[in-house]
């Protein structure tokens, strides 16, 4: 299976978590994986091995031993990557490609978000119908960035985009809320070098990255196999809200991306 930068970064982060918890530094007392409960990694077989050995392993050395030591990837229902001391924590290599932070999810799973932590959809609505009426009228294309004087949402960003974006971050889906769910962030720029380290609360890393972050009305994904523009459901209904017919599709499709 092919494995990208972020991801070879977040195996060599946990090993290196599991290091610097058996040797006693930095405070790492505890490192746990899941499987919809939290179990402490097992100590590394040998302790003849550096956080040099980690940086510089090679992908099948690196799965070798993250098999070895029962490391994967967390599964896409849990948000959390590791635990730390009993704190769930997402990991980040910023040396990794621009994730998809809001992947092609229609009104209806957004609204449940919404429901969820007590917002307001009107906003977002609003902002949603000025991304139509300027796309249609070509002033901004199916791309534009946050914070793009242009922008629709530029002006509920802080209101209501960033707590969108810290729920999909750490909290959940448009589907449900996660089984498991990170407290905190820990970024890095190198995993095996502690100095590199960030931990960062879920609305400090949506307020970092608000303004890079880049929103489409997107077809296809996150819209219903055939779908109808003469609504009778109240879900065909929501659907319809942020539903144009574009350059030979529907689009409502919320995306948005690091």
């Amino acid at each position: 299976m092919a494995i990208n930068k972020g991801e070879i970064d977040e195996l060599k982060a946990k090993l290196s978590l599991i290091y610097w918890r058996d040797n006693k530094l930095h405070n790492i007392e505890k490192v746990g994986f899941y499987n919809l409960k939290t179990m402490d990694y097992i100590e590394y077989p040998s302790h003849n091995y550096s956080l040099l050995d980690i940086c510089n392993m090679g992908i099948t050395e690196l799965q070798k031993n993250c098999s070895l030591l029962k490391i994967d990837k967390a599964p896409s229902i849990i948000k959390a990557d590791v635990s730390i001391n009993n704190i769930n924590v997402s990991l980040k290599s910023k040396r990794g490609a621009l994730p998809a932070l809001i992947n092609h999810t229609n009104r209806i799973g957004i609204k449940k978000v919404f429901d969820r932590i007590k917002l307001d959809i009107e906003p977002l609505d609003n902002a949603i119908d000025d991304y139509w009426n300027k796309r249609l009228n070509k002033i901004i294309q199916e791309d534009i960035k946050m914070s793009h004087d242009t922008s629709p949402f530029k002006s509920i960003k802080n209101i209501t985009m960033v707590p969108l974006l810290a729920y999909f971050l750490f909290k959940g889906t448009g589907s449900s809320d996660s089984k498991i769910q990170a407290d905190s962030l820990w970024e890095f720029d190198n995993p095996t070098d502690f100095a590199t380290w960030k931990n960062l609360l879920p609305n400090e890393v949506a307020e970092s990255i608000i303004d890079k972050t880049v929103v489409s009305i997107r077809s296809k994904k996150g819209m219903p196999k055939n779908y109808n523009d003469n609504p009778t459901t109240e879900e065909d209904k929501s659907i319809k809200k942020w539903t144009r017919f574009i350059d030979g599709h529907y689009r409502g499709a919320l995306h948005i991306r690091g």
